[in-house]
């Protein structure tokens, strides 16, 4: 985590540390690459502005860029053919590889609530750090958590033609 140290260049280098970072965190959340640049841009203004008020800069910054995203979208069926149009283009342009399209496609088939909670965790957060700052409850965040993780599981088991823990049980 960064630590904030209020001098006037500090956001400078906190701007530096963490835009990369706050971007990948709007695409796991199921933002295009543009869109989640454009997101971070817009956090990174707002926690500009409060800078010497805030003592928890990632975290500020994650908020805000969801409540932009989130007042952004009109609807979820413009959500889902925006990510799935502006995801595959922009992927090519940044020549992610194979594994990690597969990746961002498995975490944007997961419904939004485990979609958000998967890309806190990714980076790096708690269930309880996550619930204080989402206004979730621990246990609400810890069952998305455990149905995002399960839901990923079988894709990937799918994938490799691999039997489910359920699925084992059955057998044996």
């Amino acid at each position: 985590m960064f630590t904030v140290d209020l001098t006037p260049r500090s956001f400078d280098d906190y701007f530096r540390y963490d835009f990369p970072r706050l971007t990948g965190f709007m695409v796991r959340l199921g933002a295009s690459v543009q869109e989640a640049e454009d997101v971070a841009q817009q956090a990174m203004l707002d926690l500009f502005r409060h800078w010497a008020d805030v003592s928890a800069p990632e975290a500020y910054a994650r908020i805000a860029a969801k409540r932009i995203y989130l007042r952004s979208r009109n609807n979820v069926k413009r959500e889902r053919e925006a990510i799935q149009v502006n995801w595959t283009q922009h992927a090519n342009h940044l020549s992610f590889t194979g594994d990690v399209e597969y990746v961002m496609g498995l975490l944007t088939s997961l419904p939004t609530e485990q979609r958000e909670v998967m890309a806190w965790t990714i980076d790096g957060y708690e269930p309880s750090e996550i619930a204080e700052l989402t206004g979730r409850t621990a246990s609400t965040v810890r069952s998305h958590l455990r149905h995002a993780r399960k839901k990923l599981g079988q894709a990937i088991a799918q994938r490799n033609d691999e039997p489910t823990r359920k699925e084992e049980d059955d057998d044996g």
